[in-house]
């Protein structure tokens, strides 16, 4: 069962109303894609266009080779799936994202569980609500950094 989703990128978050590949679909732009290029991938998997299927992974996977990071949380189970293209370039940005969602927004709490998940080469880390979960992540010393996003630069949409 889904819960709230989101994309992020550059500083800016965007709740996501129905599916990610949707909002995709409706602004091919903000992706980096054009429209034609969507109904052409759908087209190459027979899938009819806004399909959960291979052309919605190739499309979300393309999104973040752009830098979009996508969010779902999952109610049940209830975890939440964060995804991007390189999570060892991305792991300072995730954390202040996450540390975001938790301290500013409220949406997500220090125990949830988290799967964050890399396109590029496979990469998953998972931290367990039985494990400390989401706080478990903020506590590493290898995601603590600079500040890369100041909560007053991020808009939410």
């Amino acid at each position: 069962m889904q819960g709230t989703g989101y994309w992020y990128r550059d500083k800016l978050l965007y709740e996501i109303k129905g599916s990610h590949i949707d909002c995709v679909i409706d602004q091919p732009d903000t992706f980096f894609t054009t429209r034609q290029d969507i109904v052409d991938i759908y087209k190459q998997y027979n899938e009819p266009l806004g399909f959960e299927g291979k052309a919605r992974k190739e499309l979300i996977i393309k999104a973040t080779t752009h830098g979009w990071i996508r969010l779902r949380r999952y109610l049940r189970p209830s975890y939440w799936s964060i995804q991007c293209d390189c999570l060892q370039k991305r792991r300072h940005e995730l954390y202040k994202l996450v540390e975001y969602l938790i301290l500013k927004m409220k949406t997500m709490k220090t125990d949830d569980e988290v799967v964050f998940s890399d396109f590029n080469n496979g990469e998953s880390m998972r931290y367990r609500f039985s494990e400390g979960g989401v706080e478990k992540f903020l506590g590493e010393e290898s995601v603590r950094g600079e500040e890369l996003i100041n909560s007053s630069d991020l808009f939410y949409e």
